[in-house]
């Protein structure tokens, strides 16, 4: 059975050994809102993003995507222009250098 939004806040939330009011502290939101959506109130996008930040995840696990949370920096963060040509070129490096050594060793 696929969890809801609001459960999948609330385990996370507790297995942070978090209180709603810890966790609306650092949101800068009400707990009332927490109560919400814990409840079955679904946040607006914006307010999913920094839930999922404040837990180092992604949105996947709260849009019931994946079923464990995983750890954001798994992931690469593209965040910005320089970062994605950076992991471009590492990527076309690393495919260089495997192909050279493939060659070398038909020599």
């Amino acid at each position: 059975m696929e969890k809801t939004f609001g459960e999948r806040l609330k385990k996370i939330r507790e297995n942070n050994k978090e209180t709603q009011s810890d966790l609306a502290k650092a949101l800068n939101i009400r707990r009332e809102n927490i109560i919400r959506y814990e409840n079955g109130d679904l946040p607006k996008f914006e307010v999913v993003i920094k839930i999922a930040r404040h837990y180092n995840t992604t949105i996947d696990y709260f849009a019931g995507l994946i079923d464990s949370p995983i750890s954001y920096d798994k992931h690469y963060n593209y965040d910005s222009i320089p970062n994605m040509i950076d992991k471009i070129i590492g990527c076309s490096n690393a495919i260089k250098n495997i192909y050279e050594r493939e060659q070398d060793k038909r020599k």
